[in-house]
């Protein structure tokens, strides 16, 4: 699953991959590293079949809220440049 956003002047890019549960992510194409995927934000739950439409959007909300969170986080604080 893979979700975009333009944040703060930027384009995030994060790609869940749940083999690996690891979350890729890139800030304008450039690759920012790899994430343990939060077992809270996905379950520990795999192989349940196919999803369903609304399962899906969840999934793609919850990548996304993580992408956000991780742009806040990364975010210089203010009078520090």
């Amino acid at each position: 699953m893979k979700t975009g956003a333009d944040i703060d002047g930027a384009h995030w890019t994060a790609e869940y991959d749940p083999v690996a549960r690891v979350i890729h992510v890139w800030r304008d194409a450039r690759g920012l590293g790899n994430f343990t995927a939060p077992a809270a934000l996905f379950g520990d739950v795999t192989g349940g079949g196919a999803k369903s439409v609304d399962e899906h959007r969840v999934e793609e909300a919850a990548l996304r809220a993580f992408l956000h969170r991780l742009a806040a986080d990364l975010r210089p604080a203010p009078g520090s440049r």
